[in-house]
C-alpha cells in the first residue's frame, strides 16, 4: 500500500525503541490520519499489527472490575484473528467507545511492559469530559497530530525537492532561494490553501490528477461527518448550538471571539460548544497575553481569545470559496482575502505536524479605542517574546507591530513578518516612531515567506 509520508513517523520510531516505553495514545481530530499513521509505522518497520476498532468490536474485559491484561489480550487476538508474536504491535482504535478502556491502558505498562501498545480516539476528550473519567497519569504517553503541514503536502504531491528547500529555509538557510523557486512555492501554497491538509482530500486531489472539484467534494463529506458526529455526543439545545457554532466559526477566524456572533443561544451553551470543539481538535483557541515576560501562559488571559478552525482547506470550503476565485488572486490579495493566511499560520504554529503535549498559542491585543492594536501571534524564542505578523508587506500595515515593539522593549528586540513577497534581504534593523510616543523604537525585523512558518 502507498502511504503518505508524515513527520510523526520518526517520533513513533523513537517511542518504539525506548527502554522506558509506555502505551502511546494518539490524539487529534477525526480524519486527520491517526489510523493510517499507525498502519504505516507497522508496515515500514516490519511489525505485525494486531488491530481492533472499538467502534466495530466489543472487548468485554475492558469493562470488568477485575480487569486482567492476559484475558483482554486473548479477546483482542480473537477479534483481530491474530496471535501475538515477538514483533507484534497492539493497536486499539476508537478507544473512547469503551468507557473504561482508556484507564485500563496503565495495566499494559505494569503487566506487559515489553508489548508495544498504541491507542487512538478522536472523540476521547468528549467521553472523558462527560463521564468525568481520569486519565492514567504517568502510565501513558501522548502524540498529538493534526492535518498535513505544507511540507508534508508537498511530499504527498511528489514535490520532494521543493519540500527539501522548505526544510532548509525553515532552518534559516536561504542560499537556494531564487525568485523562480519562490514563485513555484507560492503556486503550491495556493493549492494547499484550497485542498488543505486533510489526508483524504489530498488523496482525492492526487488520484484525480489535481481535480479541485474532487478535493472540494471530499471536504464537503468531511464537514458533513463532523455535523453527524455532533449527534453522538450532544443532543437537544446543546446539539443545536454545536451546529450553529460549527457553521459560524469560519466567519470569525482571526477576530477576538465574541460568543454572540457564533450563536443566538445563551453564553453557557456557546462556551460549552467551543470547549467541546477545542477538546476534539476542530477548533483552536489563541489566547491574549500582555507579553510582559515569559512564560506567556503566566501573563495570558483565557477569557480573551480568537478561535481558528482545524484546517485551511475546510475553512475555505465552509466559506464557499471557489478555486477560480482563489487562483486569480495576486500574492498580496491572497493574504488579504478573508483570513486564510492567518488560519494557515495558526494551524502550523499549533501543531507543526505533531507534538507530544498539548500547549497553547498566544497573540497580543490592545482593545482600547482609539489605540486599538493587535499582533497576530507571539512566540517564545531565544528567551524573548517575539511578535509575529502575517502581512502583505507595506509599511503602513506594521502599525500594530511597531506599537508592540515600542511598549515591549524590555522583553524583545526582534520581530517576524510573514508574507508572500520575494526578497533577497530577509533581515534588517529598522527604526520607527511609534504611536503615542515621541520616541523611535529600533529592532531586528525578519521578513520571511509564509511557506516557511
Amino acid at each position: 500500500m502507498n502511504y503518505l509520508a508524515r513527520g510523526a513517523l520518526q517520533h513513533l520510531n523513537d517511542w518504539h525503541i525506548k527502554a522506558s516505553r509506555k502505551p502511546l495514545v494518539i490524539r487529534g481530530a477525526r480524519q486527520v490520519g491517526k489510523t493510517e499513521l499507525v498502519r504505516q509505522f507497522a508496515a515500514v518497520n516490519g511489525l505485525d499489527l494486531v488491530e481492533v476498532n472499538l467502534e466495530e468490536s466489543f472487548i468485554s474485559e475492558f469493562d470488568q472490575d477485575s480487569f486482567d491484561v492476559d484475558r483482554c489480550l486473548n479477546e483482542i487476538m480473537a477479534v483481530a484473528n491474530k496471535k501475538l508474536k515477538s514483533n507484534s504491535l497492539v493497536f486499539i482504535d476508537e478507544i473512547q467507545e469503551s468507557q473504561k478502556a482508556y484507564s485500563r491502558l496503565r495495566f499494559f505498562k505494569e503487566k506487559k511492559p515489553e508489548l508495544p501498545v498504541i491507542a487512538a480516539g478522536s472523540l476521547l476528550e468528549v467521553v472523558l469530559r462527560q463521564l468525568k473519567l481520569k486519565a492514567p497519569v504517568g502510565r501513558v504517553e501522548y502524540l498529538y497530530i493534526g492535518p498535513f503541514t505544507f511540507d508534508e503536502f508537498l511530499k504527498a504531491r511528489g514535490k520532494n525537492v521543493l519540500a527539501e528547500f522548505v526544510d532548509q529555509f525553515r532552518q534559516g538557510d536561504f542560499a537556494a532561494l531564487t525568485e523562480s523557486i519562490h514563485n513555484e512555492l507560492v503556486k503550491q501554497l495556493t493549492d494547499f490553501f484550497f485542498v488543505g491538509g486533510m489526508p483524504e482530500a489530498i488523496v482525492a486531489f492526487n488520484q484525480s490528477n489535481g481535480s479541485y472539484v474532487a478535493a472540494r467534494e471530499l471536504q464537503q463529506h468531511l464537514l458533513q461527518s463532523y455535523h453527524e458526529d455532533i449527534e453522538r455526543y450532544a443532543s437537544g439545545k446543546q446539539g443545536e448550538v454545536l451546529h450553529d457554532v460549527l457553521n459560524s466559526l469560519p466567519y470569525e477566524i482571526g477576530k477576538k471571539t465574541i460568543y454572540s456572533r457564533l450563536s443566538r443561544a445563551k453564553t453557557p451553551y456557546i462556551k460549552e460548544a467551543l470547549d467541546i470543539f477545542e477538546g476534539i481538535f476542530l477548533a483552536q483557541k489563541v489566547f491574549h497575553s500582555n507579553c510582559s515576560g515569559l512564560p506567556l501562559s503566566k501573563t495570558g488571559d483565557r477569557n480573551v481569545f480568537k478561535t481558528f478552525f482545524l484546517d485551511v482547506g475546510l475553512y475555505n470550503c465552509l466559506m464557499g470559496l471557489k478555486w477560480s476565485e482563489l487562483a486569480e488572486l495576486s500574492p498580496d490579495l491572497l493574504l488579504s482575502k478573508g483570513d486564510m493566511a492567518e488560519q494557515f499560520a495558526a494551524q502550523h504554529l499549533y501543531l507543526d505536524s505533531f507534538k507530544t503535549q498539548k500547549t497553547n498559542t498566544y497573540y497580543w491585543l490592545r482593545d482600547k479605542v482609539p489605540e486599538n492594536a493587535e499582533v497576530d501571534f507571539v512566540l517564545p524564542m531565544d528567551n524573548k517574546v517575539v511578535p509575529v505578523e502575517i502581512k502583505s508587506g507595506k509599511a503602513g500595515s506594521l502599525k500594530s507591530l511597531i506599537r508592540f515593539m515600542g511598549e515591549h522593549q524590555k522583553v524583545t528586540d526582534q520581530a517576524i513578518r510573514y508574507d508572500l513577497k520575494f526578497r533577497t534581504q530577509l533581515e534588517e534593523t529598522v527604526s520607527y516612531r511609534w504611536q503615542g510616543s515621541h520616541e523611535s523604537v529600533t529592532f531586528r525585523l525578519k521578513s520571511l515567506p509564509l511557506y516557511c512558518i
